[in-house]
């Protein structure tokens, strides 16, 4: 089986989802520009030590921006492995976008040991959570069986509530998950899911 993701957008030709997940987005279309890792700027700006001080006294908004300013190179020089360790505080706090970026770097082995289950984990807590992208990117990976076992009806479902959750893409990867499912997984699909099963053609 083809290990890739590639995501194939209605009306848009196709779009590889491994290129998108290897941004660790926040969307699933704009993503947020990486750009290069800051060398050392010498005097860190204000908000780094703020939000360190913050950050040390268990605050997981602090924690969660402390992680992006490693991970980004935001007034810091760029360090994965910091970035997790202050994504991880957040995440065990219960920060959905901390435990989407946590997820992501364990996807993309970024400062932490590259593993698909533990990535899978942190992507579902964040779905969880009502994080759109990660239920974007967890339907990928029961559709895969990529750190979970394959499942093609908790792929649609995780899709759907992408989609009913504003993220459009989320259709197409409803469509996607429908190709190869058997009639006993479509009709515990339409059981299952809030709106009725898209037809597939």
């Amino acid at each position: 089986m083809d290990r890739r993701w590639p995501c194939r957008v209605a009306g848009f030709g196709g779009i590889l989802l491994s290129a998108a997940l290897s941004l660790g987005v926040e969307t699933s279309i704009a993503a947020t520009p990486r750009g290069a890792v800051s060398e050392d700027i010498g005097a860190k700006p204000f908000w780094i030590e703020r939000d360190r001080d913050a950050a040390r006294r268990g605050d997981a908004e602090a924690q969660f921006r402390l992680g992006d300013a490693y991970h980004y190179g935001k007034g810091v020089s760029g360090d994965h492995a910091e970035a997790a360790k202050w994504y991880r505080l957040a995440a065990e706090a219960g920060h959905a976008r901390a435990q989407f970026k946590l997820g992501n770097l364990y996807r993309s082995g970024e400062g932490v040991p590259r593993d698909d289950e533990e990535a899978a984990e942190w992507l579902e807590m964040a779905a969880q959570r009502g994080h759109r992208t990660a239920q974007l990117f967890l339907s990928a990976l029961y559709r895969y069986g990529r750190g979970v076992p394959r499942d093609l009806v908790q792929a649609y479902l995780w899709a759907e509530q992408a989609a009913a959750n504003g993220e459009m893409i989320g259709v197409s990867f409803m469509r996607f998950a429908l190709e190869g499912m058997t009639d006993a997984e479509r009709a515990e699909t339409e059981s299952r899911a809030r709106f009725q099963l898209l037809p597939y053609k």
